[in-house]
């Protein structure tokens, strides 16, 4: 009995894990995407000269793949509860309004426990999602 139930509980956990991880995901996409689209209002709004000239910030299979791997390196470097930080302060970012990119930069400065802003860098740089915004941004200067 008491085997059974030990199998039955790592048997949940396995097929539990995939569905938070691709939840974690989604969260974490929903919230750049967002900001992006914040971070394109407040540019086009300062520049005018900026129209159709914008980055497209709806995220592909690439984007989440770079999201998932920051994801988890957070996680495995500082824990699942830092991991969570960095998902929350990126929606708690997006649910606000701005109104100008000064705001926005301001907000942006969320931390995590366990994981220092350069290092938080190096993760997004390591794990692509810098090179795919850069490449976006490119792509979208006519570049």
């Amino acid at each position: 009995m008491r085997r059974s139930l030990t199998l039955a509980l790592t048997l949940a956990a396995a097929v539990a894990a995939p569905a938070l991880a691709n939840e974690a995901v989604d969260r974490f996409e929903a919230a750049s995407e967002t900001m992006g689209s914040k971070i394109n209002a407040a540019l086009l709004a300062e520049n005018p000269a900026l129209e159709g000239k914008l980055p497209d910030v709806t995220w592909d299979d690439a984007h989440r793949q770079a999201g998932a791997c920051i994801l988890s390196t957070v996680a495995q470097e500082a824990g699942t509860g830092a991991m969570t930080q960095l998902i929350t302060g990126l929606e708690a970012a997006a649910a606000k309004s701005y109104r100008s990119l000064a705001e926005i930069s301001a907000a942006q400065t969320t931390s995590v426990d366990g994981i220092t802003p350069n290092r938080l860098q190096e993760i997004t740089d390591s794990c692509g999602m810098t090179a795919l915004s850069m490449q976006r941004m490119q792509a979208a200067m006519g570049n």
